[in-house]
């Protein structure tokens, strides 16, 4: 409440306040709907009635604390992504990936937990099919993402938000050079995986 009445961003002397302002500095569009949206179903009343949050406001935080922003001027990159083929994304299409994707982190709690990276972190990721010439143009990355967040029935449940195991993407860890690294399937885990724990 208090970011959509004063304009202020709450920012203690620690590096999880710090990373959260930067990212309103750089998306100025995503952080205020995920504070209008917050901020829509707090005045509602629906919240203050349960001892929980909503699941819609689930999903904005999730996203809020540990989201990552995939943009790819291929679509079948993405549906490899979504469908938890990461051999086949990282390594059989790795060349594509390099040229034809980007990730992008935006929860502040998960640049956070980059700073010391481990196996296991994750991030919740909105998918977005892009051009080649938009791959790297954060401004309009940043509005689409605005848009995503805008749509009801994307917040209606955390599935929407694909997971990701960030160490996999290339280049961001020197482990994953070797193909062996996403033998894990502890960390690189199928969907049949995925079902198993949401059923």
């Amino acid at each position: 409440m208090q970011i959509a009445t004063t304009g202020e961003i709450p920012t203690r002397e620690n590096l999880h306040d710090l990373f959260n302002a930067l990212q309103w500095l750089s998306l100025p569009n995503s952080k205020s709907t995920i504070n209008r949206e917050h901020v829509q179903r707090l005045a509602h009343g629906g919240d203050q009635e349960s001892k929980s949050r909503s699941r819609e406001r689930d999903v904005l935080t999730m996203f809020d604390e540990s989201g990552v922003i995939v943009a790819s001027s291929d679509a079948t990159l993405l549906e490899l992504l979504r469908n938890f083929q990461w051999r086949t994304l990282f390594v059989d299409h790795r060349d594509e990936v390099i040229a034809n994707m980007r990730f992008y982190l935006v929860g502040h709690g998960l640049m956070e937990k980059a700073l010391a990276p481990f196996i296991g972190i994750t991030g919740k990721s909105i998918l977005l099919s892009v051009t080649n010439e938009q791959l790297d143009d954060m401004r309009l990355l940043d509005r689409a993402t605005a848009e995503w967040l805008s749509i009801p029935a994307h917040l209606s449940s955390a599935q929407h938000l694909a997971p990701l195991p960030l160490l996999g993407v290339p280049g961001w860890d020197a482990r994953n050079e070797a193909a062996s690294f996403y033998d894990n399937t502890d960390y690189f885990r199928s969907a049949r995986t995925r079902q198993k724990q949401t059923v």
